[in-house]
């Protein structure tokens, strides 16, 4: 479910684009060694996957299930972390700091949409997939929550650290977590 409100964009003058799989992506660009980041210049969440080939396996989850959703804070980040599994083995873990000026987080924070967007890229900018999500209405105030607390924008550096220190698991480790239930088919905190 996808709350569509009439503040979901930024309230600045947006130029539009059209985004499809198996086309360059209208505006982003390939940084030199990939890597993924989060942006609220739509509005809301978007993750921008840039991957070196072979996207088999990346593509197959992205494709598949949302598993698993986690938000680490600190001091100095915030990171949305969320999970997909493919119909086979193995998952994949997306995560990125909120990094946007004041504006635009606070544009976010006062909307009503909890709509989060997957942009994922190969390494020459087509897109391989694109996927929308809605977080549950408790995902979705921790993360506001927790991101109205945090000066913006808070950087990378603090990312980077927790990624140093914590690594991956660690991040998921010490996130609040939620995980799909498929029974009651909706997410349960852990």
């Amino acid at each position: 479910m996808f709350f569509f409100g009439r503040r979901s964009t930024p309230q600045t003058e947006m130029e539009v684009h059209r985004v499809e799989v198996g086309k360059p992506h209208p505006y982003l660009k390939p940084p030199p060694n990939g890597g993924q980041a989060l942006s609220l210049a739509t509005g809301f969440p978007t993750f921008n996957l840039f991957l070196t080939p072979p996207l088999e396996a990346e593509i197959a989850s992205l494709s598949g299930t949302c598993v698993g959703c986690g938000i680490y804070a600190d001091a100095a980040a915030v990171v949305p972390i969320f999970v997909f599994q493919s119909k086979g083995p193995g998952a994949w873990a997306i995560h990125a700091p909120i990094d946007d000026p004041p504006e635009m987080v606070q544009q976010w924070i006062a909307s009503d949409t909890n709509i989060v967007n997957f942009q994922l890229m190969d390494r020459r900018g087509i897109v391989r997939v694109l996927r929308n999500i809605g977080l549950p209405p408790d995902v979705l105030a921790t993360l506001k929550g927790a991101a109205a607390k945090l000066r913006h924008p808070a950087g990378v550096d603090g990312y980077v650290q927790a990624l140093q220190t914590l690594g991956e698991d660690g991040l998921w480790k010490w996130s609040k977590r939620w995980i799909w239930d498929p029974q009651r088919e909706e997410f349960r905190a852990q």
